[in-house]
């Protein structure tokens, strides 16, 4: 859940992400959905209005703007920076125990083909021997 808080009536409230949302004092709808364009951010007294999504990443890694700092758009309420933006996945590495794993797969798969291999050479002497 994410905390907001309204930018109509300044009433704090808890919501998922990606869904649309209402604030319980003033009935504002945020469809959190969408995407913004632009950002106002409320960094300790001031507020910067019009930041685009470039400028906002430049100005956190600039240390100018915080995580925990607030910001708002059309869609979404007053929120700290950190919840504003989707968490972006990571990419997929092999360790190295998906690899051992791997490894001791093709190694089982052969035993069990040598093996079975093993028993059909026993069955054939077996039948040979029977005659």
């Amino acid at each position: 859940m994410i905390k907001g808080i309204c930018k109509n009536c300044s009433a704090e409230f808890s919501f998922k992400a990606g869904k649309k949302t209402e604030c319980p004092s003033c009935g504002r709808t945020y469809p959190v959905k969408k995407k913004a364009a632009k950002f106002d951010v409320m960094t300790a007294g001031e507020t910067k209005q019009g930041l685009s999504e470039r400028e906002l990443l430049e100005a956190l890694k600039n240390g100018t703007i915080l995580e925990t700092d607030m910001a708002a758009t059309v869609y979404a309420p007053w929120v700290e920076i950190k919840n504003l933006f989707p968490a972006k996945k990571a990419a997929v590495k092999e360790s190295k125990a998906y690899i051992a794993g791997y490894v001791l797969f093709i190694f089982s798969l052969l035993v069990n083909i040598i093996l079975i291999c093993i028993i059909y050479l026993q069955q054939e002497k077996i039948e040979i021997l029977t005659r």
